[in-house]
């Protein structure tokens, strides 16, 4: 299976990354084999790229990249009950499951959600690290109804989705 990999630490990408063979782990029980259609790219990856995200986390090289993806349900462990081959989902995966700029992925069915029919491949691939961040953020800030927010950059992917879910919990918003 073919997946972008980080060869090592530096600027210039094409000696950095570079699509490799990699091998698929075994699907454990609660784990979900997706074929991924859309692979979102972050500004935490090419971060990871220049190597400034080796403070909070170091995997050994080489390594895949990628948090977000889209796509559809290969196979399924055990004991997963809520995907059945064939679903089309989305999902932001851990540190730990790095790898979704890549032709199949296994992750844990807790980091997986079922695409919107409404949504696109892709726009359900530009959406999960996008929300997480907002929602995390917002978490932290306690934003809630009457809250006043400014939004920095409303217009952007983050702002945009901030800016629609500051609404929702009835904050007052500035963007």
């Amino acid at each position: 299976m073919k997946a972008l990999v980080l060869k090592r630490y530096g600027f210039k990408l094409s000696k950095c990354i570079e699509f490799s063979d990699v091998r698929l782990k075994a699907l454990q029980d609660y784990d979900i084999q997706i074929d991924v259609y859309v692979a979102g790219i972050n500004p935490v990856d090419y971060k990871i790229v220049y190597g400034m995200a080796t403070v909070f986390n170091r995997p050994k090289l080489p390594f895949p990249i990628g948090f977000d993806l889209s796509g559809v349900v290969s196979k399924i462990g055990k004991k997963v009950t809520a995907f059945k081959v064939g679903d089309e989902v989305f999902a932001k995966v851990p540190w730990h499951q790095m790898g979704t700029v890549a032709e199949t992925i296994i992750v844990e069915e807790n980091s997986v959600a079922l695409k919107p029919k409404n949504q696109t491949f892709i726009e359900a691939a530009a959406m999960p690290l996008v929300v997480c961040t907002v929602y995390d953020g917002f978490k932290v800030a306690e934003i809630k109804e009457k809250t006043k927010v400014l939004i920095i950059g409303g217009s952007g992917g983050t702002g945009s989705f901030a800016v629609q879910y500051a609404k929702y919990l009835g904050a007052e918003v500035f963007a």
